[in-house]
């Protein structure tokens, strides 16, 4: 989970609110420029670190209620989170989940593998773009952290193969097995795709 601090209506008004204090009238969203936007952002840090952590707890608690859970039937048993700040100062969360029921399936790169896996992933999530208020494609654009460490290509392997599907994506083998030829013609394919 991403922080979006200067499209959250409901913390910008929280921070236009502070700002002005108890006295002050508030100014509503919609008179506001952009940059006044960032600008109450960056104003209070901390209220905005506090209301992504306070906004994951609830995301959190709605994910782990099995009457609404959209994982349902699989419930949540634990989780392990780890929130991070990166240059541009705004929090984004990852989490790990642990779901009771969930497939267990061996990993493998193979046609038709991991089956289970694959019907749970098309049972949770959507494609479907129109059930967003804001549509956005995520998209990579490179920068310094994709070279670190004096590599000549993205550590994150972007361009990333386009699918029409959902698959199970595994690394190529570091040592060929079966095949070299096809072995080869694979990694000489996917390095000319990058």
């Amino acid at each position: 989970m991403s922080a979006s601090e200067v499209h959250w209506e409901r913390l910008l008004e929280t921070l236009e609110r502070l700002r002005v204090g108890p006295d002050g009238t508030p100014r509503p969203m919609s008179e506001m420029m952009a940059w006044e936007r960032v600008e109450l952002v960056n104003e209070d840090p901390i209220a905005c670190a506090m209301y992504i952590n306070r906004t994951f707890d609830v995301i959190m608690n709605v994910l782990a209620d099995q009457s609404c859970s959209p994982f349902r039937p699989y419930v949540i048993r634990d989780y392990f989170k780890r929130v991070e700040f990166q240059q541009r100062g705004s929090a984004h969360v990852h989490v790990i989940l642990w779901l009771e029921e969930a497939p267990d399936e061996e990993l493998t790169g193979e046609e038709g593998a991991m089956p289970k896996t694959l019907e749970m992933v098309a049972q949770l999530l959507t494609l479907d773009t129109t059930l967003l208020r804001r549509p956005r494609t995520q998209t990579h654009q490179h920068t310094h952290t994709c070279y670190k460490r004096g590599c000549t290509k993205c550590r994150f392997g972007a361009p990333f193969m386009p699918s029409d599907e959902t698959r199970i994506v595994v690394p190529f083998p570091t040592a060929p097995e079966g095949d070299d030829a096809e072995n080869e013609w694979e990694r000489q394919r996917l390095k000319a795709l990058k």
